[in-house]
């Protein structure tokens, strides 16, 4: 993956987690903030996998979306540090990128479905 690549998927989530935001109304609250990233990663895991799924080969493209989401969370929480928010401790960072894997894998999973329908003939 070329540096562009990465920073075009890199604003893709940003604009996922805007309008994930929006969606929930800020993502203020437990069960707000699981919806903003569930609409956040699992989408993101979907569309890069369906996008990348002839580019790559299936390791690659594992660990290219994984990459992708789990550097864009770790972004979110550097920004959130430099704009003097206050830091989860370590604890909820882990359970936090641990969801975000989780999310994602679902993701991937979407993304390397086949579509089952079949034509009648």
């Amino acid at each position: 993956m070329s540096f562009w690549q990465f920073v075009k998927t890199q604003c893709l989530l940003f604009f996922l987690f805007l309008f994930s935001a929006l969606v929930t109304g800020g993502g203020q609250g437990p069960w707000a903030n699981l919806t903003m990233n569930v609409l956040t990663f699992v989408t993101a895991g979907w569309l890069l996998t369906r996008y990348w799924r002839s580019a790559f080969d299936l390791l690659t493209l594992w660990a290219a979306v994984l990459a992708t989401t789990l550097s864009f969370n770790g972004v979110t929480y550097l920004i959130s540090y430099a704009a003097y928010l206050p830091v989860p401790d370590t604890a909820a960072i882990l359970q936090d990128f641990a969801l975000v894997t989780i999310l994602t894998v679902f993701g991937i999973l979407l993304g390397l479905r086949r579509s089952q329908t079949q034509s009648p003939q």
